[in-house]
């Protein structure tokens, strides 16, 4: 994605759902973690109210990783 075609509250978007990726990912390395209970922590860590944002948020990283 091209930073410089966005506006300054996409790349803040952008910044967040990083690092939020990057909490997900940390989080799920370990065996027999369950993704409801990591999904639950990083609403709670960055105030959101769906869990489905997070896996929204997962598979929209995933596909810039892909890129």
């Amino acid at each position: 994605m091209d930073k410089k075609l966005l506006t300054p509250y996409q790349r803040e978007r952008l910044e967040r759902d990083k690092r939020i990726y990057a909490d997900y990912k940390k989080l799920t390395k370990g065996e027999g973690v369950r993704k409801v209970g990591v999904y639950s922590y990083l609403c709670n860590k960055y105030g959101l109210h769906s869990k489905n944002t997070i896996h929204t948020i997962r598979r929209r990283m995933e596909a810039l990783e892909n890129e």
